[in-house]
């Protein structure tokens, strides 16, 4: 079943998870992590959100937005 929509509101904060499908990893070298920071940096300049942290680790990667 899915999940809810995200309730969206200004000011409000997100706490977003990325998993690795079946607990594989996510990263295979520094690359992917490389790629993924790029790839981030560029969404948070075109979107209107303010990354407070973020954590890369090999299975998951979490973040904590305010938009």
């Amino acid at each position: 079943m899915p999940r809810k929509p995200r309730v969206q509101f200004p000011g409000a904060i997100c706490h977003i998870v990325t998993r690795g499908d079946g607990r594989r990893g996510l990263f295979h070298d520094e690359d992917h992590y490389d790629r993924l920071t790029k790839g981030l940096a560029d969404e948070v300049d075109r979107s209107i959100w303010e990354v407070l942290a973020s954590c890369w680790i090999d299975r998951k990667s979490t973040r904590l937005n305010f938009s």
